[in-house]
């Protein structure tokens, strides 16, 4: 009797051990989502950073350059 309670409580030891590894490699997992996620967020403000900055200095050098022209003429 004691071989068998000694086998279940085994048994059952390593039934919790692979839950908690597949709990933590769900967790893993989706915290490596989550950082993908946010990365790729951080890349999308970026580029429509550059995006913003680009169009407003191509707005400063047209006006520049049409004060320039005014100034010559």
């Amino acid at each position: 009797m004691d071989r068998q309670n000694d086998h279940a409580r085994d048994s059952l030891a390593h039934q919790r051990l692979q839950a908690d590894q597949r709990q933590n490699a769900m967790r893993t997992r989706t915290e490596a989502e989550m950082h993908q996620a946010d990365s790729s967020n951080l890349e999308e403000q970026s580029r429509a950073t550059l995006a913003r900055q680009r169009q407003h200095s191509e707005h400063l050098q047209d006006t520049l350059r049409e004060r320039t022209e005014e100034e010559i003429e």
